[in-house]
Parts: structure tokens; C-alpha cells; sequence
């Protein structure tokens, strides 16, 4: 259980960080 939540934790912040990149890139193309 703890492996799947840290999993999920990572996956999670992983997609943040690749909405914070495309978001910002946006922004820079703007």
C-alpha cells in the first residue's frame, strides 16, 4: 500500500510538473 500511494505521489507530481512546463511555455510563447 505504501509503495502504490508513493507511486501515485510521484506519478502526480511528475504531471504537475509537466502542466507547470507546458503552462509557462505558453506563457514565454505569449
Amino acid at each position: 500500500m505504501g509503495k502504490m500511494g508513493a507511486n501515485l505521489l510521484l506519478s502526480t507530481r511528475s504531471l504537475a510538473q509537466q502542466l507547470l512546463k507546458t503552462r509557462s511555455f505558453q506563457i514565454c510563447n505569449h
